[in-house]
């Protein structure tokens, strides 16, 4: 599944505003293109997009589904990472480094505003640029 496909993105967009979901795009470093979705209140990336699409999952109650799922899997992951990674190598990472870990490593697709967030609520130290 090609989950940067702007074709792919587009119908996905389309799909969203034909069901009432409002979506304003925003670029926001680091995690780049982003899409607010109104009324849900919930922000995703393209790739998160993309493969709710690609599951099928691509409407209301799919994305609150995936939105409380994705916040209990980035604590976890933030977690399991602690346990894996040396605290001075991961120290010596960003958070957009923890999250391409992260990502690679339990097959994710977590934004890096989200492992941000976690990674400071469980006071985790990480380089911060």
């Amino acid at each position: 599944m090609n989950l940067n496909s702007e074709n792919d993105l587009d119908k996905a967009l389309r799909s969203l505003k034909n069901q009432g979901i409002s979506v304003n795009e925003e670029h926001i470093p680091p995690d780049g293109r982003v899409f607010f979705l109104e009324p849900t209140g919930i922000v995703l990336t393209a790739r998160q997009i993309l493969k709710l699409r690609a599951d099928r999952e691509l409407d209301s109650q799919g994305i609150k589904n995936f939105e409380r799922k994705e916040k209990e899997l980035v604590v976890e992951d933030v977690e399991s990472a602690r346990r894996r990674v040396p605290p001075e190598q991961l120290r010596s990472w960003t958070a957009a480094e923890v999250c391409d870990y992260i990502n690679q490593e339990f097959d994710r697709i977590h934004s890096v505003k989200q492992v941000t967030a976690v990674l400071n609520r469980l006071n985790v130290e990480y380089k911060k640029v």
